[in-house]
């Protein structure tokens, strides 16, 4: 499923474009995850804090992908790219991944009796972020012949 081109020049530009917002993002799950992970104190301050920077990286990845001019119309103005039900999955995972950050940041200020429920919210969004990431990367391989997982 290869664009017009091949894949080499608008999947060029398209990884060009990428890997500077899914490194950002990639870095801000890594925050994340390392924060939810350490079981010390700190965890009700560091969690919180780290879940602030995963939201904004994220909030800029949907303007980047649905954003006017932005990635998803790209790829849906390719002739020779069928992508238009991964896009529309990728654009519902959006929705559940705020608010399942939505979720986590209302428990995390009032937390609740059940620890183990908090850490489960906490961990779910680091999950659904991770697992959007993969299927992105995969479409972004699928149409341009491009790997952007590799670091990952």
């Amino acid at each position: 499923m290869a664009g017009s081109d091949g894949g080499v020049g608008l999947g060029r530009r398209a990884l060009d474009r990428v890997e500077p917002q899914r490194g950002a993002l990639g870095a801000a799950l890594r925050h994340y995850e390392l924060a939810a992970m350490n079981p010390d104190h700190a965890w009700s301050v560091a969690v919180p804090s780290s879940l602030v920077r995963l939201r904004a990286a994220f909030i800029d990845h949907i303007d980047f992908t649905e954003g006017p001019h932005g990635l998803f119309d790209e790829m849906l103005h390719d002739p020779e790219a069928e992508v238009s039900s991964e896009i529309d999955q990728l654009r519902r995972d959006h929705i559940t991944i705020v608010a399942a950050m939505d979720r986590a940041e209302a428990a995390l200020a009032s937390p609740p009796s059940d620890d183990d429920h908090l850490r489960e919210l906490v961990a779910s969004v680091a999950r659904l972020v991770g697992k959007h990431r993969r299927k992105g990367a995969q479409l972004l391989y699928d149409v341009y012949s491009v790997d952007i997982s590799a670091g990952d």
